[in-house]
């Protein structure tokens, strides 16, 4: 009879063990991806006032190419969750989209050659974006001569964060 309580006890210790690993390892992978959040929302934020949330300067376009690059490879390699990943989707999408970086396209192709995975992820999102609305071939595949400034509200970009 004691040898059953003792067995009894010590899986419920193993069980109260294993739930508080399971606790402590999830809540620091929740403060993990807030950090990455908050950290990436004082970058976009540097990067939109030095901007002036002005699409139309090639430097800009390239500063937020890189920036979601970097974010976009956290989160292939699991460090950005969904739930997180999901608040700027829709205006990374929208800002790869833009005319303006549908005109440095072909340079930002060259920048990122060694990173297939990014280009075939710019990929994807331009042909979401283009069930909404239809992109001509040449747009996706060359880029048109000088970018256009285009600027958004309500996005990433134009001040909400």
């Amino acid at each position: 009879m004691l040898d059953l309580i003792l067995k009894i006890a010590t899986s419920g210790t193993l069980l109260v063990g294993a739930t508080a690993i399971y606790i402590a390892v999830r809540n620091n992978s929740r403060q993990l991806a807030a950090q990455i959040f908050l950290a990436y929302s004082d970058r976009v934020r540097q990067v939109r006032n030095a901007a002036g949330n002005n699409l139309d300067r090639p430097q800009t376009i390239l500063d937020l190419t890189y920036l979601i690059f970097e974010f976009h490879s956290l989160r292939r390699r699991g460090y950005v969750p969904d739930p997180v990943w999901q608040i700027w989707e829709a205006d990374m999408t929208e800002l790869l989209n833009t005319p303006a970086f549908l005109g440095l396209l072909p340079d930002i192709r060259r920048r990122f050659e060694n990173h297939s995975h990014f280009l075939t992820w710019i990929g994807e999102r331009h042909r979401v974006q283009s069930n909404a609305r239809t992109l001509p071939d040449q747009l996706l595949n060359q880029g048109p001569s000088r970018p256009v400034q285009q600027q958004r509200s309500g996005s990433w970009m134009s001040g909400a964060s």
